[in-house]
């Protein structure tokens, strides 16, 4: 407990036990939680994605939500999206917006729909910026699904390729009502200051808010918001801190388990999830191990030094095949996105090389017919141990995007439970037996050329990714 100690004066905690938890695997295991638990969901379903899809299994989700609704007096239903994804049609001319419309039109009293609006996105910029490229600038990001008192922590959006064939990370967390209220509180907060649709798809500001994230003065949203958010973290700290068997070593009961969720939301000053996970990765050992996963592969310059420089651990990073890329196959200019990655992953393995690390930080590809790779987070296994003690989960990709433009939510584990243990550790072998590890041949095939293009967006723009 002692390595992970900076972490209860990071952020607030939980205790539990791990029989608590689960780790779902499949896309079809996270699907059928969501539905099952809106069937029955008694005081409040509380949905926070970066949007939601219009395939058949969401709008059999929607429908499952809005039947219970109807049927449950006295049940909350909050959604939050982004603004942009949100509103954007689908090939069928419809949008989470109207997927989700009937909720507010039969409900209203009842059902929340918020929409996270960037405050960088405004003015000509926002006129001229193609719809499909305006995630550039910001994005409502987090991933946390609550059903009265259990959680789902995740990194997988609400949409038929997250339901069916691309590979994400879940984890549920069971009757555990303090870490529910924490992470509702999280969502009502972003939901406070972002846009709330009414019954006719048109958007207004929460009453509680009186600053629009678009046409409101940029300075004073921004300061306002950080000044929201930094009050609730100080309050939570005092109010959710319930961890007194953390210090002695989960004597309490049959404690072993403990859960600190962190927040980022870089665009507002609030980078508690970046200190968190820089103070862990600077814990590493020499005989001590990280696993490493994210969909999208771009470290920050602070995370590369850590990880090149400031610590001897082992690195395992697994990342998506350019096949495994959701932008794979895509039109121009978003088909030059796995392009992107791999030139990114290409510096990245040549700085390992150049620092004799190549055997010390051992980079994946994750290749499976068929399906796209957006795990991310981190399985930390400490010195002569064989199953990890901590893991981290949730929305980071560990890039600029994370840490400077994205709102993000993520649960860090610790446990001593071996049975949890256990199924964190079969979760990334299953990842990462899918996986090819990355030589100096890999970059050598005529399919992985970059186009001088992409070069160029690299080099001028690689906050881009």
């Amino acid at each position: 407990m002692n390595t992970f100690g900076f972490l209860v004066s990071e952020a607030p905690g939980f205790a539990l036990r791990g029989s608590q938890i689960k780790v779902l695997t499949e896309p079809a295991a996270f699907y059928n939680e969501l539905f099952q638990r809106s069937a029955l969901a008694q005081k409040r379903i509380t949905l926070s994605a970066l949007y939601l899809g219009t395939g058949e299994k969401e709008h059999r989700l929607v429908d499952k939500i809005h039947e219970r609704v109807l049927q449950r007096d006295g049940l909350r239903v909050r959604v939050l999206l982004d603004y942009f994804r949100g509103n954007r049609l689908s090939g069928q001319g419809q949008s989470s917006c109207t997927m989700l419309q009937k909720l507010v039109q039969d409900r209203q009293e009842m059902c929340q729909i918020s929409l996270y609006h960037t405050p960088v996105l405004r003015g000509l910029k926002k006129r001229i910026v193609p719809q499909k490229y305006n995630e550039m600038y910001g994005l409502q990001h987090t991933k946390v699904y609550i059903f009265d008192d259990s959680v789902i922590i995740s990194g997988a959006n609400l949409s038929q390729d997250y339901f069916t064939n691309r590979q994400d990370r879940y984890v549920l967390i069971k009757d555990c009502p303090e870490l529910a209220d924490y992470l509702d509180e999280v969502v009502g907060n972003i939901s406070e200051f972002s846009f709330q649709m009414n019954s006719r798809c048109e958007f207004e500001l929460h009453k509680n808010w009186h600053i629009n994230p678009s046409e409101g003065d940029f300075n004073e949203y921004v300061s306002a918001v950080q000044n929201k958010v930094s009050k609730f973290l100080r309050n939570a700290k005092g109010s959710y801190q319930l961890l007194p068997s953390f210090y002695d070593n989960g004597r309490e009961e049959d404690i072993n388990t403990w859960i600190f969720p962190s927040i980022q939301m870089g665009i507002f000053g609030i980078d508690q999830d970046q200190r968190i996970t820089s103070k862990l990765l600077e814990t590493g050992s020499k005989d001590s191990s990280f696993k490493f996963g994210t969909g999208y592969f771009n470290p920050t310059p602070e995370y590369l030094q850590t990880i090149l420089e400031k610590t001897s651990a082992k690195y395992d990073v697994l990342m998506a095949h350019p096949k495994a890329n959701g932008f794979f196959g895509a039109s121009f200019p978003a088909g030059g996105i796995p392009d992107a990655y791999t030139l990114i992953t290409r510096q990245f393995y040549e700085r390992t090389k150049a620092g004799k690390d190549q055997n010390r930080v051992l980079l994946y590809e994750y290749l499976r017919d068929g399906w796209t790779f957006h795990a991310k987070g981190i399985w930390h296994y400490l010195s002569g141990d064989s199953l990890p003690s901590l893991s981290m989960i949730g929305s980071p990709n560990f890039g600029y995007r994370s840490v400077e433009k994205d709102l993000e939510a993520q649960v860090t584990i610790v446990t001593k439970d071996e049975s949890l243990r256990t199924q964190l550790h079969e979760e990334q072998e299953r990842l990462f037996e899918t996986s090819s590890i990355v030589t100096d041949e890999t970059f050598l095939s005529p399919e992985r050329a970059i186009p001088y293009w992409v070069r160029l967006v690299v080099w001028s723009s690689r906050d881009f990714f």
